[in-house]
């Protein structure tokens, strides 16, 4: 099988031109909660100014990202409830409150998939405890949606979510010179459900920005 990518602009493959705005909003529905997990502490670091480590699959105590300073620990928890009704979100913070009483951060921060009205932030809001020193520390999917915005660079560092952004599959298959007729857009974006990026794409890319020609076999 050989595929040929031909270079009509600087990159059809990258972020800015293959005509992705900065206004779009995304439902992260496309990312696993590993991957918005990492989402939420690239967006949010960056907001805050701070490094949260990350920590690996599997129970985490009340802690999907932490930052440790000199005053305490701020911790960052991501739950990832895309489609979900909001009661499921209520009832996994009534579940977590033990773990973030045990933890004892001098500030939690909570990100979220699931959407909810500002009433329903009002109600998160004593699920969580002291911990949340305000209900802007509790971040839904609009919020992060405006974070996107304001960091669009992060956005080309997770490829799942800008690849499921609407009218995205379509202009990358237009794009190229040949296109695949065998690739439906089901197809992609099963695909890139399960892809993980490795150092091949980049040298691809380069290959790509370099030559304006790409073929793969």
């Amino acid at each position: 099988l050989w595929m040929i990518f031909c270079q009509t602009s600087i990159s059809d493959l990258t972020l800015a031109r293959i005509g992705v705005k900065c206004s779009m909003s995304y439902d992260f529905r496309n990312l696993s909660s590993a991957d918005f997990e990492d989402l939420v502490r690239d967006l949010i670091g960056k907001e805050e100014g701070l490094r949260f480590e990350a920590f690996c699959a599997g129970p985490d105590g009340g802690i999907d990202g932490r930052h440790a300073h000199a005053c305490g620990n701020v911790v960052l928890q991501a739950k990832h409830y895309e489609g979900s009704p909001f009661s499921k979100l209520t009832a996994a913070m009534k579940r977590e409150r033990s773990s973030i009483d045990r933890l004892a951060p001098t500030r939690y921060i909570l990100a979220t998939s699931s959407r909810f009205t500002p009433l329903g932030k009002s109600r998160l809001s004593p699920l969580i405890g002291p911990s949340l020193k305000s209900e802007a520390d509790i971040f839904g999917p609009e919020d992060l949606n405006g974070l996107l915005r304001k960091y669009p660079d992060i956005l080309k560092s997770h490829i799942k979510l800008w690849l499921s952004g609407v009218g995205v599959l379509e202009r990358v298959v237009h794009a190229a010179a040949h296109t695949f007729a065998a690739l439906t857009r089901e197809d992609i974006e099963q695909k890139v459900r399960v892809y993980a990026s490795n150092p091949s794409f980049d040298e691809s890319l380069a290959t790509l920005e370099k030559h304006r020609l790409l073929i793969i076999s």
